[in-house]
């Protein structure tokens, strides 16, 4: 009888199968690889691959379900930056602007300096036009409470000192 494939085998043999293409099989191995060895080093990546085997079959919704899995087992884990990411991409496959900005969102603000920031903000160009009407708006929400301040004879202060106007 042949000896069982250790789970750094059976995580190659899973992202072989991936990159060959065989979307089928990748997601099964990862799968089988993630639950067989939930504390493992590779787990969360092999959740997360799971869910880009599901992505690049286009089954957006079931990616997204995947990748949320990653978020919510391993929280702390190295692919929750890609994991916000992905769902962004999946939810604007399927039209879903809304969660689509929550998620890519989420990326910039919480991981900032990470890679998926990056192409998270490339993805929000898009939006543009509506976050700038929106900084806009939070501006002249501010100037406008000043000047409120200001003519009620109010002390406005600064981040750094009191300034009177």
């Amino acid at each position: 009888a042949s000896a069982e494939p250790s789970p750094a085998e059976s995580y190659d043999l899973a992202f072989t199968q991936f990159r060959q293409g065989d979307y089928a099989q990748a997601l099964a191995s990862f799968n089988e690889f993630a639950a067989s060895n939930p504390k493992h080093d590779l787990a969360d990546n092999a959740l997360y691959w799971a869910g880009e085997c599901l992505y690049s079959q286009k089954r957006f919704a079931d990616a997204v379900v995947a990748f949320k899995k990653v978020i919510a087992k391993y929280p702390n884990g190295s692919k929750v930056p890609d994991a916000y990411l992905k769902i962004g991409y999946a939810y604007l496959a399927l039209d879903d602007q809304i969660n689509a900005r929550i998620f890519l969102k989420e990326v910039i603000k919480n991981y900032p300096f990470s890679p998926a920031s990056t192409k998270a903000e490339e993805k929000l160009k898009v939006f543009i036009f509506e976050l700038i009407d929106e900084k806009v708006a939070i501006v002249l929400s501010i100037c406008k409470l000043i000047s409120l301040a200001v003519a009620a004879g109010i002390k406005v202060i600064s981040a750094k000192r009191n300034v009177s106007l």
